[in-house]
């Protein structure tokens, strides 16, 4: 709804919306765990991505679960591919999650950049987990996907501090990545000063 000053009028915008641009939704029971404590480090796990579409990236939704009593945070960052893995500099980070509050029951999560990193179409790119609780190879946060993968445009992948491998189970994590569209503001015409949503 616009408003002059003495008449109001209304005018339709296509409001901003949230195109699924890529994803990979093909699920087991198979999960990585985040932060094990013995054997083959994963200090960090990875998606491989790349985006048809170019734009803001706001949030991703990911399938995580979590096992045992957690203390602390889980978060996601964007980042560029260097040698096929991610560089390890975050283009954008998310909101940090308490993990003590993630289910101890399968669940996606939605999982909100509130500085979003404007996305180059058809640029290989990595959306890489990371946490800050206490090591352990039976408590923590796991991350779903499927071991037989599919996804073409990237693999999963674990960082055990000092190199990238391939996860051990997984070929690719279940992800969901959206593009921001029609993210621009209402002309107003000429004399019209005030505007309001108006929903139905």
């Amino acid at each position: 709804a616009i408003y002059n000053g003495t008449t109001k009028n209304i005018m339709l915008h296509r409001a901003k919306d949230y195109l699924l641009d890529t994803s990979f939704q093909s699920i087991t029971g198979s999960t990585s765990l985040l932060r094990v404590a013995t054997g083959t480090a994963t200090d960090r796990l990875a998606q491989g991505v790349v985006f048809p579409s170019a734009g803001k990236l706001e949030f991703i939704d990911v399938r995580l679960v979590r096992v045992g009593a957690v203390s602390g945070r889980v978060w996601f960052s964007i980042q560029e591919s260097s040698g096929g893995d991610a560089t390890g500099t975050a283009l954008a980070t998310s909101d940090k999650i308490d993990a003590a509050l993630i289910s101890p029951s399968a669940q996606i999560i939605r999982v909100v950049f509130r500085s979003p990193f404007t996305i180059v179409a058809t640029v290989q790119y990595h959306l890489v987990m990371e946490g800050d609780y206490t090591r352990s190879d039976t408590v923590g946060i796991h991350w779903y996907g499927d071991p037989a993968g599919g996804y073409v445009n990237g693999v999963a992948r674990a960082f055990n501090g000092a190199a990238w491998a391939n996860v051990s189970g997984i070929g690719d994590f279940y992800f969901k990545a959206y593009i921001t569209k029609n993210d621009t503001a209402v002309t107003m015409p000429t004399g019209y000063t005030k505007k309001a949503s108006v929903g139905y």
